[in-house]
């Protein structure tokens, strides 16, 4: 569902590399239409690899390493190869 509650169209799932903090990553993205951001991590990424969202300073980092970024931080995650689908 968006965030007006209609339903999405999706064209299946694919699994990608990214770097947080010189961290790598897999994750599986869910592939839709009419998203403006490139990607949007949701809370099986979150919880799965130890980010902590600090709202106070409006950061993010991974649970245990010392270096945190602000949210408007870009790229916060990014995905080392571009996948044409």
């Amino acid at each position: 569902m968006d965030v007006h509650n209609h339903p999405l169209k999706t064209f299946g799932t694919i699994s990608l590399p990214l770097t947080f903090n010189n961290k790598r990553f897999d994750q599986d993205f869910i592939i839709t239409d009419y998203i403006t951001e490139d990607a949007i991590i949701g809370m099986d990424c979150i919880i799965n690899h130890g980010f902590v969202l600090d709202g106070k300073s409006r950061s993010i980092y991974i649970k245990g390493q010392d270096a945190d970024f602000p949210m408007d931080y870009s790229p916060s995650l990014k995905v080392k190869t571009k996948t044409i689908i």
